[in-house]
């Protein structure tokens, strides 16, 4: 999953200094489309892997559209600064 995180931060960056000094990349909440965008696509990852794995509980995954606007709301706290 934080492969997956970073193939969206740190896309266009050269591998030898990455994105140093510059820490904005590993800021989730810094490009908040770019970051949800990651987070649909993280979800819909996860509820691929509830389908195959046995040793998760047998529930059916919620919807995207039912925790996107928790997931903008939370994010956008971080970028106006009300989160660490």
């Amino acid at each position: 999953m934080h492969a997956l995180e970073d193939s969206f931060s740190h896309e266009g960056f050269r591998p030898l200094l990455g994105h140093f000094p510059d820490p904005t990349p590993d800021w989730t909440w810094w490009d908040l489309p770019r970051a949800m965008q990651m987070a649909k696509i993280k979800f819909s990852e996860l509820v691929d892997l509830g389908k195959w794995c046995s040793a998760l509980p047998n529930q059916k995954p919620r919807n995207w559209k039912d925790i996107e606007t928790t997931v903008h709301d939370f994010l956008q706290l971080h970028n106006d600064g009300r989160l660490p």
